[in-house]
């Protein structure tokens, strides 16, 4: 029962934690990748 319990909780936050969580893998792996190229290319 717990366990259920702690997944609806975690429902009901996840939306706005998994957006946030989303952009910021996002501008990670952009940042990441002009950090890699420019440490090609110069």
């Amino acid at each position: 029962m717990r366990f259920f319990e702690d997944s609806s909780i975690g429902i009901k936050i996840s939306p706005i934690t998994t957006v946030i969580i989303a952009l910021s893998l996002i501008l990670i792996v952009i940042f990441a990748w002009l950090g890699i190229f420019n440490w090609l290319f110069t």
